[in-house]
């Protein structure tokens, strides 16, 4: 039964009195969709490494899994951070109804990402033998790679698309081409692929393939939401500040991705596909207790731009701790489960991912960290504090690699996910502290997670 002094009728009230902020609504309406399509996606991407593991086995999940990450990699050099600037200007400009500045900055952006995308492609597609016998001493993996090279402008484009439409609060057309679309569609071709054929390439093809799909998709969606009858020939931001502005977040954004993957690239290095295999596995598990932040961060970053823009800090403050409140909630019982079955989810995907156990437990670990920091990377990118993200990435990215070349040849997957959960953790660490010392305020604390007054 209820205490005398809290009935139902109260509570219902309660919550009834917070959705009267219109802020935390839309949060909550717009991050449940985008948290559906993070979930789906994440499920379809599980399904595809089922199929993959189960088919193939770990030494192909292995390769599979370098295919993606040399693709990621080429990915965010080939965006120079200017989806993130997309997204912020594009978010200002819409609230401030500036559709002309829209296509402006877009236009802008397109002819600068398309030569320098094309170039890093050629790039690869030359330098994949002398990558395979020189880093990985495997030439067989070159192959692999200069498939990669064809999906790079591609998979630029569509993260431009994309976060252009996620500001322009667009969340579902965001959330599908971001999170859902590409697995989804990877998992009917490699389907369909299996009816024909079982050869070494088909999960591949079925990956490029549905990158192509994906990329006219986005083009489509995007000009279908673009509301905007011409683009100002001499006007918007200039493309020199466009660089001064994408560049700290290029660098932030490469060593984030150089971090969450030399992991990856020196375990193919110094042991076998199947360790990446088996890792990989183990850390696509850990991320799902961060769907959350992604799927709310995806709603609540347009909205820190907006706020900042206007000089509402206070506004700003609430948002993100309202993010936090929810995404630790919503998370907890993710980690509990992890932390208590880790071998019961790794055998899913087959006896010799049971290896993975110990892997599991220490990735879930940082990711506790990680959720319980809330939006802190948003909010300093989407505030013009991308500079101090820059410096802070740097510091970790470098002790996440010299720990790595420690303790990899040593330890194996035990030593990479050592380090990864203590990058994250310093990372998450180190901007809580950065947003609390520029703003004032911080986005996880006791009294506001647990709903306990001041003084009580």
């Amino acid at each position: 039964m209820y205490p005398a002094h809290i009935t139902p009728s109260k509570i219902i009230h309660k919550f009834i009195a917070k959705l009267s902020d219109i802020n935390l609504r839309e949060l909550l309406k717009s991050g449940f969709v985008s948290f559906v399509f993070k979930i789906s996606g994440i499920l379809a991407s599980y399904l595809l490494m089922l199929l993959i593991t189960r088919k193939y086995g770990a030494h192909t999940a292995g390769i599979f899994t370098l295919f993606i990450t040399f693709l990621n990699i080429c990915t965010v050099l080939g965006r120079l951070g200017i989806e993130t600037t997309l997204l912020r200007f594009i978010a200002e400009y819409s609230s401030q109804n500036k559709n002309a500045l829209i296509a402006d900055i877009y236009v802008k952006a397109l002819k600068i990402i398309i030569p320098v995308s094309v170039f890093i492609s050629i790039l690869l597609y030359f330098l994949s033998p002398y990558i395979a016998r020189n880093l990985f001493n495997k030439t067989y993996l070159s192959a692999y790679f200069q498939i990669v090279s064809f999906m790079i402008l591609p998979m630029v484009i569509i993260f431009i698309n994309s976060e252009s439409l996620r500001a322009l609060k667009k969340i579902k057309e965001y959330a599908f081409l971001q999170d859902l679309a590409i697995p989804l569609f990877s998992v009917f071709l490699l389907v369909i692929f299996l009816f024909f054929s079982r050869g070494k390439y088909m999960p591949f093809a079925a990956y490029a393939v549905s990158i192509s799909m994906v990329f006219f998709l986005s083009v489509f969606l995007w000009l279908k939401k673009l509301n905007v009858t011409r683009v100002l020939p001499e006007a918007g931001m200039k493309y020199t500040t466009l660089f001064t502005i994408s560049l700290p977040i290029l660098i932030s954004n490469s060593l984030c991705l150089f971090m969450g993957w030399t992991d990856k690239i020196l375990l193919g290095a110094f042991k076998t596909e199947s360790d990446v295999g088996i890792y990989n596995v183990a850390f696509r598990l850990s991320m799902l207790a961060s769907i959350p932040l992604f799927a709310f961060n995806s709603i609540a970053a347009p909205k820190f731009a907006q706020f900042y823009g206007n000089g509402d800090i206070a506004s700003l403050a609430k948002l993100a701790r309202q993010v936090t409140k929810l995404i630790f909630w919503v998370t907890t019982p993710i980690l509990i489960m992890f932390f208590v079955f880790p071998s019961f989810f790794l055998k899913i995907f087959g006896e010799e991912f049971g290896a993975g156990k110990n892997a599991l437990i220490m990735m879930t670990a940082g990711q506790m960290v990680n959720i319980m920091s809330g939006p802190v990377a948003y909010i300093l990118n989407m505030t013009g504090k991308q500079k101090i993200f820059r410096n802070i990435m740097f510091l970790v990215a470098i002790i996440n690699i010299t720990l790595n070349v420690w303790l990899i040849p040593k330890y194996g997957i035990s030593g990479t996910a050592f380090t990864n959960m203590v990058s994250v953790m310093l990372l998450n660490i180190l901007l809580f502290i950065a947003v609390r010392y520029y703003y004032k305020f911080s986005t996880f604390s006791i009294t506001n997670v647990f709903n306990i007054k001041r003084g009580a």
